[in-house]
C-alpha cells in the first residue's frame, strides 16, 4: 500500500520488487500484494445476475494473432455479460493488448465505470472493457517504475485478479504458461472473491489454448471446493492444425531495431511487431550491474535481448555497479 501511495522511495520500491522476484514470491507475499491492489481498486456493482471476467496478459501478444478480445461480443450474444480489463501497453512484452485492439476499432478504451455498467446491463451489447488507468490509477502510475525494473515483478502476477465491476456471481478466466501458476491464480481468485475461476494453459499466457497440443484447464466451481483439472485436445473439438495459434498476418508491419549496449557488445538485429507503442527496455549492461550480475549471472545480455526486445537504453535506476 505504501508503494501504491508513493510513500516509498522509487529505488527502494524497485529493490523490494526485484528481490521478491529473484527469490520467488511465497503465497503469503502474493496475497499481501494482492490485498493492496484490491484495496486500491475501484469496483462498482451491476444488476447482472452473473458476469464473466476475462484477464489476458496485460503485456499483450507479440507472436500470435490476439483473437481473444473477439470472444466478448460472441459470449454476450449468448446472453452472458462479459468484461475484459488491462492496460494500453506494459512490459516486458509490449505486445498487442485488448486496449489497443479495441482502440483501433473505434472503441473508447478509457471509458469510465458508468459507461461500462451501461454496456453490460444493455442486453443489446452485454460486453465491455475496463482499463487499469481508470479502475486503479495508483497502480497504473507505477508503469514508469516497472519499465525500469525490466523483470516481471509480482505485480504482473496479481494485477489481473481484480474486479473493476462485480455482479451476484462473478466468474474469472485467465491463462498461464508455467506449471506452478494455476494453484497460485486459483488461490488469488478466491482472495478476490470470485465465485468460480478457470485457468487455461494458453498461447503466450492467454486464454486461447494451443491449436495442436493438449490443453490444461484448472478450475474451481465454488470457492470452498478443491481445485480440479481436465485436459482438452484439439482433435476432440474437430481442430486439426499444424500451428499452435493463428499466425500474425504478413501485412502487419515489422520494425527492425539494432540494440546498442554500454559495453558495445554485438547484438543481433531483433524484429518485433509494431502494434502501437515501440518496444523499449531499460538496461544497465555493465559487467557488475544488478540485472547483469544477479539476474543473468553476467553482463552479456545479447541472448536475453535477441528474442524479446528492441531499442535499449540505459536505466537511470540501474546506473553504476551494483555488487550486492
Amino acid at each position: 500500500s505504501d508503494i501504491l501511495n508513493s510513500e516509498i522511495d522509487p529505488v527502494q520500491s524497485a529493490i523490494f520488487l526485484i528481490a521478491l522476484r529473484m527469490k520467488r514470491e511465497t503465497m503469503d507475499e502474493n496475497l499481501g500484494v494482492h490485498d493492496a491492489i484490491i484495496e486500491s481498486t475501484t469496483t462498482v456493482d451491476t444488476s447482472c445476475d452473473s458476469l464473466i471476467n476475462i484477464a489476458d496478459p496485460y503485456d499483450g501478444f507479440s507472436r500470435n494473432l490476439p483473437s481473444s478480445i473477439f470472444i466478448l461480443p460472441v459470449i454476450a450474444e449468448l446472453g452472458l455479460p462479459i468484461v475484459s480489463h488491462g492496460v494500453f501497453s506494459v512490459g516486458p512484452k509490449y505486445g498487442c493488448t485488448h486496449h489497443l485492439t479495441l482502440k483501433e476499432l473505434g472503441y473508447n478504451s478509457n471509458n469510465d465505470h458508468q459507461e461500462i455498467v451501461e454496456r453490460l446491463e444493455n442486453k443489446d451489447i452485454g460486453w465491455a472493457y475496463a482499463d487499469q488507468s481508470m479502475f486503479n490509477p495508483k497502480l497504473h502510475n507505477l508503469m514508469s517504475l516497472r519499465k525500469q525494473i525490466i523483470k516481471r515483478p509480482v505485480i504482473t502476477t496479481v494485477e489481473v485478479l481484480v474486479k473493476p465491476v462485480s455482479s451476484k456471481n462473478d466468474m474469472f478466466f485467465t491463462g498461464f504458461v508455467h506449471k506452478p501458476y494455476p494453484p497460485i491464480y486459483l488461490e488469488l481468485s478466491r482472495n478476490a472473491q470470485f465465485n468460480s475461476a478457470t485457468v487455461i494453459r494458453g498461447t503466450e499466457g492467454g486464454i486461447i489454448p494451443s491449436l495442436r497440443q493438449t490443453g490444461k484447464v484448472h478450475f474451481y466451481h465454488n470457492a470452498d471446493e478443491q481445485d480440479d483439472c481436465y485436459d482438452v485436445t484439439p482433435e476432440d473439438l474437430g481442430i486439426v492444425q499444424s500451428s499452435r495459434a493463428v499466425d500474425i498476418p504478413e501485412e502487419i508491419t515489422r520494425k527492425s531495431a539494432k540494440a546498442l549496449t554500454q559495453n558495445l557488445i554485438s547484438v543481433r538485429t531483433n524484429d518485433f511487431f509494431v502494434f502501437g507503442q515501440e518496444k523499449m527496455i531499460d538496461l544497465d549492461n555493465s559487467i557488475n550491474s544488478f540485472v547483469g550480475c544477479c539476474s543473468l549471472g553476467t553482463g552479456h545480455l545479447d541472448s536475453f535481448i535477441n528474442d524479446n526486445y528492441g531499442n535499449v537504453r540505459s536505466s537511470p535506476l540501474l546506473q553504476n555497479d551494483s555488487r550486492s
